[in-house]
């Protein structure tokens, strides 16, 4: 205990990030168990959303991977 305070100890969710030349990936989260599956492809982009019990559970972002930090975020905290 720190200063009187009781502090949480949130864990993080594991992720993975790759850039090699032309080739950009990011996923994190759960991507094996999911209810619904969202998925945009446009030319080189290739985005999944996994879904589970009606929240945010995973995402693997192909190509185009500016919105990691969003998804991060919404994997994080569990955007419905």
């Amino acid at each position: 205990m720190a200063g009187g305070e009781n502090l949480n100890y949130a864990e993080p969710s594991p992720y993975t990030s790759l850039q090699l030349g032309e080739i950009k990936l990011f996923s994190i989260g759960n991507i094996n168990e999911y209810d619904e599956i969202y998925e945009y492809i446009w030319e080189e982009v290739h985005h999944k959303l996994f879904v589970k019990d009606n929240i945010l559970s995973g995402a693997i972002l192909f190509g185009d991977i500016k919105d990691m930090g969003k998804v991060k975020t919404g994997v994080e905290n569990k955007w419905i």
